[in-house]
């Protein structure tokens, strides 16, 4: 489903098609809003609706730069920012070693290592995600370059947004069985707009309750789907 699309079904849900553009309750820009809110909420709690090993940056989105699956390792550097993108880092490797790196967190560190500041670069063997906000440290500092590869849950890279003239409508920027999931909290945005005409707080809540209902189904859903990814012999990743 393309953003125009999407709009257009909003539309009719909330009845909003009488007259013309200055006579709608709600602007195409406030529809996108809800819409860009309605995805990172659902993303954020469901977090495993796109899984990615193949994009190395943000780029084509936010316009950072900042590394989304790939990373270039310096000799004696220990923390790499992340793109915002980047919910959670599900692997991660070293191309210059076969097996991933262990994942060890802040508490552990505390506890059974409290050196790993001080220890001599070498190849690491640990991987810290809770140090610095969307960064990751390797421990101990890689003694030399490297390349890091990860596998991750992300967020869409584009935001969305109506397209320009001659442009086309941009999607969603996710599996499409899924947009209609969208709908209930722009629908809870759209009631919850304080204006005589729009607000209905009775409805909104309707509407954010079915998409809290939806949210746990999906969560349900894509752990089916990893379990029967693990237990498969292609090694094919589908989410």
């Amino acid at each position: 489903m393309d953003i125009l699309t999407f709009i257009s079904d909003i539309r009719l849900d909330l009845r909003d098609v009488a007259g013309d553009a200055s006579e709608v309750l709600w602007t195409d820009a406030e529809i996108i809003t809800y819409a860009n809110d309605a995805r990172n909420k659902l993303f954020t709690k469901v977090r495993n609706l796109i899984v990615d090993a193949f994009t190395n940056d943000d780029v084509a989105g936010t316009g950072t730069g900042l590394p989304v699956c790939e990373f270039a390792v310096t000799a004696l550097t220990q923390i790499y920012e992340l793109s915002p993108k980047v919910i959670e880092i599900k692997e991660l490797s070293l191309a210059s070693q076969e097996a991933p790196l262990t994942r060890i967190t802040l508490k552990e560190l505390s506890e059974g290592l409290q050196n790993w500041r001080t220890l001599p670069a070498g190849t690491p063997m640990f991987w810290c995600p809770e140090l610095q906000t969307q960064s990751v440290v390797l421990i101990p500092a890689p003694a030399a370059n490297d390349t890091v590869n990860m596998v991750v849950s992300r967020f869409p890279l584009d935001t969305i947004a109506l397209p320009g003239p001659g442009e086309t409508a941009m999607d969603m920027g996710f599996r499409e069985e899924y947009h209609e999931d969208l709908k209930t909290w722009v629908m809870y945005r759209a009631c919850s707009k304080k204006d005589a005409e729009t607000f209905n707080p009775e409805l909104a809540g309707e509407y954010r309750t079915a998409f809290e209902i939806r949210v746990r189904e999906i969560r349900e859903e894509l752990t089916g789907r990893s379990g029967a990814i693990r237990n498969s012999s292609t090694g094919t990743m589908v989410v």
